[in-house]
């Protein structure tokens, strides 16, 4: 009995380790948007459902690690290291070309999605839409990861088997990605990505942000980490 519960204090995480690990993850994925600036401490805290001395002591790791940089009268700012290329491309009618036995389906559930997403897609915070997370290979290895947020209803068991394209699919459905807005950044993997490509240890990826419309109406929110080599992405424009 005791060396259960020996055990359990062990596997339990600190409360301060859990808020970096989540804020740290909202960096590397670009959540807090351009502007680069962390939510005030008192945000945090209702975020977070914790106490100051929790957030501060979070907000120190990351201070410490290089994610973050603390100024008084300026608030807390993302050091801009992080973001090693940073560009926007804009285009219309997108095709991306890619062997179809080189994806496989993770996850693909219903759930509440990430404020730049709901803002993006112009729905409430507490409504749920559906999740894609997929992994992409070349030569039976891993190298990317795609997670993405889709505006319109479809079957989750629709999905969990599909290795096609997906704008093939939106169009099959009546809802042609016409139109997207893209930013492209690099960092580091964050724990969740580094088990899923089967990395001994962290290395640096591309970053693909995604916005896509079909016509005037937002549908489609992807983030892509992009392991490099092996792979060649072909964006089409038409104007």
């Amino acid at each position: 009995m005791m060396e259960t519960m020996r055990k359990k204090r062990i596997v339990k995480k600190a409360l301060w380790r859990h808020v970096y690990e989540t804020m740290r993850e909202q960096i590397e994925q670009n959540r807090y948007g351009d502007s680069l600036i962390i939510p005030p401490e008192m945000k945090l805290m209702e975020e977070f459902s914790c106490s100051r001395v929790t957030i501060r002591r979070a907000m120190d790791e990351l201070r410490k690690d290089g994610y973050i940089a603390r100024q008084r009268g300026s608030g807390t700012s993302i050091n801009p290291s992080h973001y090693e290329i940073s560009t926007t491309l804009r285009a219309k009618q997108v095709n991306e070309f890619n062997d179809r036995r080189d994806r496989r389906i993770v996850s693909v559930t219903y759930e509440t999605a990430p404020s730049e997403v709901t803002s993006f897609f112009q729905i409430p915070a507490d409504q749920t839409v559906l999740k894609l997370e997929r992994l992409l290979f070349s030569k039976r290895k891993p190298i990317a990861i795609n997670t993405t947020y889709l505006n319109l209803n479809l079957e989750p068991e629709s999905l969990e088997t599909y290795r096609g394209s997906l704008y093939e699919l939106l169009s099959e459905k009546g809802h042609p990605v016409t139109e997207i807005l893209e930013r492209f950044t690099a960092s580091f993997v964050n724990e969740r990505e580094q088990e899923l490509l089967e990395l001994k240890e962290p290395v640096a990826v591309m970053r693909r942000v995604r916005n896509g419309s079909s016509g005037t109406v937002p549908i489609e929110y992807s983030y892509t980490a992009y392991l490099a080599g092996d792979y060649e992405l072909t964006v089409k424009y038409s104007y």
